[in-house]
């Protein structure tokens, strides 16, 4: 059974099974210990700095209906996504809206009636049940502060959920409130009066009960609209939203919970101080500047800043850490960042790749219990990070610029001493129908007996491979690539070899498979084409041989065709006719 057949056959079962969704490639299996190295969509998988704050104390996801985050973000708009579920209840913004900054958050000012939307009322948190938490500073503002609200006048009652900080005059106390549904007739049994600085702290609303920066201030209050007729209109940020807008505030908000249950008090305290304790840091995927691929991730550190993802590689095997760093264009050092793994800085290599862009390596010593791993980015820089990966050190590391999973299908023997191939194919063009890909690419010069093509659905070209015997000529050369799915993105690569030495490989070019139906309508183009040029053939071949036939004397008619003798007859008889009519005296 030739290599070639063993290879075809694998590579078929190997996409058979990935149309299941069932993908796996038992020839060319992966040593790489990351998920998502080139955040091609986001950076799910990766620890950036503030963790999910708002699961501290066991708290269940499920029970999460939004999670804002103003102070870190990466950006104003990054500021408005509900970080628990990006799907949802994001924030829009009012008439006027807050400023923002990644220290402070949003800052808003009564003056300019400025307040941000949510979709979120008492029918999504629950009646008496759910939970509000805020983070805010710098109250400033002498009457009611809204941090969030909504409402509606509902004789006799008020059905409305509200946290208000509200701030008499000079010398009086400042009064904490949290407001639900209450009877005017029987008072407002939701307020307390706080002699302590209220301007800056932590509110939660958790059921029935009040709590200021994690202590329980007012319990059992009347209750979460358990009087009220009616939901509330949707909760506004900065101001109540209450047949109209009422209370704006003047502050700042760092960030905001809501969950569909009533914490406990401790899991209350557990969230509260890790509000009180979000970083300045930032991480959001970048597609600006990349080292290849559709994006990186850029790295704004106030303070030392862990990039990392947690991993348990299951052995103690020696692993090879890579990232690559850029700048702002000058060379990285460890004055920029680091490789880290469990908990500190590892030995960095730092080599220039480019355009300004340099490789981190490094090695680690693996273990059976899950570490961080990734890159630390120093106190006051700017980074973008691009191609993380930790995998299995193995031979071809030290003959390969580049270590990845698809290295194992042509790993090189312990002591070769074939000579490596002096530069790499480049790929310029590739031909699609709906289930192949055509490679066409410049040959590599020198001792070459082989290539090798590797591919697959991102842009690092893996998953899938193949061997081939180049042919014997110095023009351009061709693969064609067959089984793929119908309309998609593969990516593909090349690298030559000579005997147990694999070379570098070569640029990576992609190319979407057609769809079917394009392939139908292809085809039918390439046969109306067909009949055309038949036709055209035909013709032309009709035309050469009538101009041959006037052109031979042998094969030439008489001058004087039928029609035209008949024309002369006709001619002579009526001259004969003319005659005697002449004769007769006409």
């Amino acid at each position: 059974m030739s290599r070639r057949f063993v290879i075809s056959f694998f590579l078929i079962f190997s996409l058979l099974l990935q149309n299941l969704n069932l993908l796996i490639s038992p020839v060319f299996a992966s040593t790489e210990r990351f998920t998502n190295t080139g955040f091609e969509t986001d950076l799910s998988g990766w620890v950036t700095g503030d963790t999910d704050w708002w699961l501290s104390g066991g708290i269940s996801s499920s029970n999460v209906v939004a999670a804002y985050q103003a102070k870190g973000a990466s950006s104003y708009l990054v500021s408005k996504v509900n970080r628990a579920n990006q799907e949802v209840h994001s924030l829009s913004d009012g008439t006027q809206f807050p400023d923002w900054s990644i220290v402070d958050g949003w800052t808003f000012d009564s003056t300019n009636s400025e307040f941000l939307v949510s979709d979120i009322n008492s029918s999504v948190i629950g009646r008496g049940t759910g939970t509000i938490m805020v983070k805010y500073s710098d109250i400033s503002k002498y009457g009611y502060n809204t941090l969030i609200g909504g409402g509606h006048w509902e004789d006799p009652y008020e059905s409305e959920i509200v946290v208000y900080v509200i701030n008499l005059y000079p010398g009086a106390h400042k009064i904490l409130m949290a407001c639900h549904g209450f009877d005017y007739s029987g008072g407002s049994p939701y307020a307390t009066y706080l002699s302590d600085d209220i301007f800056s702290g932590v509110i939660a609303m958790a059921g029935t009960n009040l709590y200021f920066n994690g202590s329980d201030i007012l319990l059992d209050c009347y209750g979460w609209m358990n009087e009220c007729n009616v939901d509330t209109l949707d909760m506004y940020i900065g101001v109540e939203n209450y047949d109209g807008f009422t209370g704006y505030s003047s502050g700042k908000i760092q960030a905001i919970v809501l969950y569909n249950t009533a914490i406990s008090s401790s899991q209350v305290s557990a969230v509260t101080d890790a509000m009180n304790n979000l970083v300045d840091d930032s991480a959001y995927r970048d597609t600006g500047t990349k080292y290849q691929g559709s994006a990186s991730t850029k790295v704004i550190a106030t303070s030392n800043f862990h990039f990392t993802q947690s991993v348990n590689v299951g052995d103690t095997s020696t692993y090879n850490l890579t990232a690559y760093v850029y700048t702002d264009d000058s060379a990285v050092t460890s004055s920029d960042a680091d490789l880290y793994s469990n908990g500190s800085t590892i030995t960095t290599t730092y080599t220039a790749v480019g355009s300004g862009w340099y490789k981190l390596s490094g090695t680690v010593t693996g273990a059976n219990e899950s570490r961080d791993y990734g890159v630390q980015i120093k106190a006051g820089k700017t980074v973008y990070l691009d191609d993380l990966s930790l995998s299995l050190a193995t031979s071809t590391a030290t003959n390969s610029t580049t270590t990845s999973s698809s290295n194992s299908f042509s790993p090189s023997a312990p002591g070769c001493s074939d000579q490596k191939p002096s530069n790499t194919p480049n790929l310029f063009q590739i031909d699609t129908t709906s289930n192949s890909a055509k490679l066409f690419f410049a040959p590599v010069s020198g001792s070459v007996d082989k290539y090798f093509v590797s591919y697959g659905l991102t842009d690092k070209a893996e998953g899938f491979g193949i061997e081939f015997d180049p042919p014997y000529n110095n023009g351009v050369l061709s693969y064609t690539i067959n089984s793929l799915l119908p309309n998609t993105t593969y990516y593909f690569k090349v690298r030559a070899g000579n005997g147990c030495m694999p070379g570098d490989w070569g640029n990576t070019l992609g190319a979407k498979t057609k769809s079917k139906q394009q392939a139908i309508d292809n085809n039918q183009q390439d046969e109306n084409s067909k009949k055309l040029k038949e036709k055209k053939n035909q013709m032309e071949k009709r035309d050469k041989k009538e101009n041959l036939k006037q052109d031979n004397p042998k094969t030439m008619k008489p001058t004087i065709k039928p029609q035209q003798e008949n024309i002369l007859q006709e001619s002579f008889f009526q001259k004969i006719i003319d005659w005697f009519w002449g004769m007769w005296g006409r």
